[in-house]
């Protein structure tokens, strides 16, 4: 069953070891490193960026990848230009059916 937690501290050097698989690097970091990334992250789960809400997602209680949500009010320049777009958005990272690590899904 899938299923999402809050993400923890802890689960950084497993974020960070996804960032840096090429099938997720070329989505996630094509202009950043994965330790920028992760310093990001983790003034999301500490509470110091409070705006995005990081999530893990597990399969059977197996962790398989993340997401994030936000409120668009946050992002109002952002929102406007995608509203003009008329698009949807979901960040999200999920491990392939393989099960070789973590995909864009």
């Amino acid at each position: 069953m899938l299923s999402v937690r809050a993400m923890t501290v802890m689960d950084l050097p497993r974020v960070e070891a996804w960032l840096r698989q090429p099938q997720v690097a070329r989505w996630w970091t094509p202009d950043t490193t994965a330790e920028a990334k992760v310093s990001l992250y983790r003034l999301r789960v500490t509470g110091q960026e409070p705006t995005t809400h990081m999530l893990v997602v597990t399969e059977d209680d197996i962790d398989i990848g993340w997401c994030q949500w936000y409120h668009w009010a946050d992002f109002p320049a952002e929102a406007l230009a995608l509203r003009e777009q008329r698009t949807t958005r979901l960040g999200s990272t999920m491990r392939s059916a393989s099960r070789d690590g973590p995909e864009r899904g």
